[in-house]
């Protein structure tokens, strides 16, 4: 068995260009054209809920909990699960406690980021199939 060169991608190598070249030929600038239009239609169908829809402007259920959870990160009310285990995921709060416009009521930021997330899962699922199947 040969063994490894001592600079496994150098930056001079024209072959990770060559892979995407050749992944967008074989499938993946149908897929990318789709998961665009996907994001697209996402971030359409946010706008128009956010003008009309209540529940897309008002928070309930789990939502309301992560951000009560975010508001007593941030210290602008009383945290009455500030001692408690974690029974959801903790970095979520904290999450929305960084994003611009989530303190004062604003949620395109959450609702844009989770589109961006889906559509980037997505992408993910093909090119771990394509791997996982010996695609090249």
């Amino acid at each position: 068995m040969p063994s490894p060169p001592d600079d496994p991608l150098p930056l001079d190598d024209p072959a990770p260009r060559a892979r995407v070249r050749d992944l967008l030929r074989s499938g993946g600038r149908p897929l990318l054209g789709l998961l665009v239009l996907a994001l697209g239609f996402k971030l359409l169908v946010i706008l128009a809920a956010n003008g009309d829809d209540p529940l897309a402007r008002h928070l309930t259920s789990d939502s309301r909990f992560y951000m009560d959870r975010a508001l007593g990160l941030a210290g602008l009310v009383d945290d009455p699960l500030a001692d408690e285990p974690h029974h959801l995921p903790p970095l979520y709060p904290q999450l929305l406690l960084r994003l611009p416009g989530v303190l004062e009521g604003r949620f395109f930021a959450v609702q844009a980021l989770q589109a961006v997330s889906g559509v980037a899962l997505l992408a993910a699922v093909f090119l771990l199939a394509r791997r996982r199947l010996g695609v090249p």
